[in-house]
């Protein structure tokens, strides 16, 4: 198996997959099968902005355990990158990142179809957004589960405005088998590690050892993002060092109102990483009570919207994941 690989770039995270030499821009994939014509014609006759998640799988006997906490962090950050926080309720949201990450063979079948997750006219010319998740291995062979778009390539860097005024890539984003090779019948695609402690992460840090020391970094913007990579990199065991540097950011008054906002955001990531949403809703309670978010240089920012928005509805998804009760949203 390991003797056939091709190099993706997925989410940010380099993964080898075992694929052949083929890519989506390489031969022609297969056509469609009559049962995925029938599935894409349901896809499109979905109505704007309504969810419909089709399984692709039988129930596999083993699955990886998944904890709720990284994995609506995880998946909300997709949800953040299509511009689906604008057109799924709430209740929606939670049932897309819960789409990505349930029922995940274990171990892993490669580019075994699991499930396609459909957003209805989400495209300009009223076609589908159509979510292929599959699994993978990463270049260090850690499990992956593997989103494919049918959008085009481009989001991260222009934004889902952007790519929605283009035509779908393809009309059906999947690994399709050939002969010996199996080829990626997509161009954007988005990859989560999946560590042994059911951790899932999208960093480019997962899986790291080699994470500079904070005294090294001297600037505080650089010092806060570098705790993203600590909290991210799927290692909980070195998470509690970001506390005392977040801490200090946050009660130093000479620091930039934004980095000291920052700093919060961070913070409360970091109790919803150790499984504390209660304490880390406390935290997102009093970044919105705070005289900060009232200054331009906040209130104006992208930062703003991921306090009074993103971060509450992560929050709300990861106790509606904990419970396994979603009625609430």
């Amino acid at each position: 198996m390991k003797s056939r690989k091709v190099l993706l770039a997925l989410g940010g995270v380099l993964a080898f997959v075992v694929a052949g030499c083929a890519s989506s821009d390489g031969p022609r994939p297969p056509r469609l099968t009559e049962e995925q014509e029938i599935q894409l014609e349901s896809y499109r006759a979905l109505q704007e902005g309504s969810l419909f998640v089709d399984e692709l799988q039988t129930s596999p006997t083993s699955t990886y355990e998944v904890d709720p906490y990284t994995q609506s962090y995880e998946g909300y950050r997709v949800l953040r990158l299509l511009g689906l926080v604008d057109q799924l309720s709430l209740a929606d949201q939670y049932e897309f990142i819960a789409a990505v990450f349930r029922d995940i063979p274990n171990p892993v079948v490669f580019a075994a179809p699991i499930r396609n997750i459909a957003v209805g006219q989400w495209y300009e010319n009223d076609e589908p957004l159509i979510v292929h998740i599959t699994l993978a291995f990463t270049d260090d062979q850690i499990p992956a589960i593997v989103a494919a778009f049918n959008a085009q390539r481009g989001i991260r860097q222009w934004g889902h405005q952007v790519v929605r005024f283009a035509e779908p890539a393809v009309e059906y984003p999947r690994f399709a088998q050939t002969d010996d090779r199996t080829l990626p019948v997509f161009r954007e695609q988005y990859v989560w590690n999946v560590f042994d402690n059911g951790q899932v992460s999208a960093s480019r840090a997962a899986g790291r050892t080699d994470l500079p020391d904070f005294s090294t970094v001297q600037d505080v913007r650089e010092r806060v993002n570098l705790t993203d990579d600590y909290l991210r990199d799927g290692n909980p065991d070195n998470d509690a060092v970001v506390v005392p540097v977040l801490e200090a950011v946050i009660e130093d008054e000479s620091v930039p109102a934004l980095s000291r906002v920052h700093a919060s955001l961070q913070l409360a990531v970091y109790h919803l990483f150790a499984g504390d949403v209660e304490t880390a809703q406390l935290v997102s309670d009093e970044i919105l009570a705070s005289e900060l978010m009232e200054l331009p240089e906040v209130s104006e920012t992208e930062l703003a919207e991921v306090a009074r928005i993103d971060l509450p509805n992560i929050l709300a998804i990861a106790a509606a994941l904990e419970s396994g009760d979603p009625s609430g949203l």
